[in-house]
């Protein structure tokens, strides 16, 4: 029997051993590196994936610079010179009809140009975008006119290069056309400096045609007679009215001592 447990002994000894031995951490090492190189395959496929797909965008820009940069620029510009057109408009045009047309310009040249860019791929489309995002500014933020202090023009401070805001403008003129054009008055009034000096400025607007009508009904009238007629402010739109007329061939002008004689040319 003793012998039977020496054996046993024994054996438990030698699994001890095994549990403690160089051998089991040795295995455990390899595992542990064969999980790392397979991290560092991963990370170093995914860079190599990256770097390739980088290169290939690199690749795609250059040729759209080489062929296809110069006439996007073209249609840029044109884009930003609409804009200007606009924005210069909306400084000292009241006319709501002509406002219009000139942010239809403008988003139909945007449209051109995001088409043209768009139309060449990957590369068209960030060509546009880095361009769009140079060119637009910053956004709209409304501000209140003082129609009691200084002249503040709706849009003074807007970014007429910012399509959305085109847009919102262009929206909103066409789906409150009575509202606009009410509002466009008023301030068309208080940019000529109050009532008074807009009731003059439309005076002088249709002088040439009260003219013609005076003249006809009074052929052969002097026009020196002409100035009693009329504002006192009016005698040198007067003069220059008969000059333009003349010019245009629509009156006779003859000289009568130190005035004209005017007379409708039939």
């Amino acid at each position: 029997m003793w012998i039977v447990a020496i054996i046993a002994i024994a054996i438990i000894a030698f699994i001890i051993w095994l549990a403690k031995s160089g051998r089991i951490i040795v295995n455990k090492t390899n595992a542990m590196d064969s999980d790392s190189k397979k991290d560092s395959i991963v990370i170093e496929t995914s860079i190599s994936v990256e770097t390739s797909k980088k290169y290939v965008e690199i690749q795609e820009d250059d040729d759209f610079e080489d062929h296809y940069s110069y006439k996007a620029d073209s249609l840029m510009d044109k884009y930003e010179n609409a804009c200007s057109e606009a924005e210069s408009a909306f400084n000292n045009m009241f006319d709501l009809s002509k406002r219009v047309k000139l942010l239809e310009k403008a988003i139909s040249k945007y449209e051109e140009w995001k088409n043209f860019c768009y139309e060449k791929g990957d590369a068209g489309k960030r060509y546009f975008e880095d361009a769009y995002s140079a060119a637009s500014k910053h956004p709209y933020s409304p501000i209140e006119r003082d129609m009691s202090g200084e002249y503040i023009g709706e849009y003074e401070n807007a970014d007429f290069t910012d399509i959305d805001f085109l847009k919102s403008v262009l929206e909103y003129y066409t789906s409150h056309p009575d509202e606009v054009k009410a509002h466009l008055h008023d301030e068309y009034i208080f940019y000529c400096g109050g009532p008074d000096e807009y009731e003059f400025l439309m005076k002088v607007q249709s002088l040439p045609k009260d003219l013609l009508k005076i003249i006809k009904q009074n052929d052969g009238i002097m026009q020196k007679d002409l100035y009693g007629m009329f504002d006192e402010r009016m005698k040198s739109h007067i003069q220059k009215a008969v000059k333009e007329l003349s010019a245009k061939g629509k009156i006779i002008a003859v000289k009568s001592g130190n005035s004209y004689m005017l007379t409708i040319r039939k």
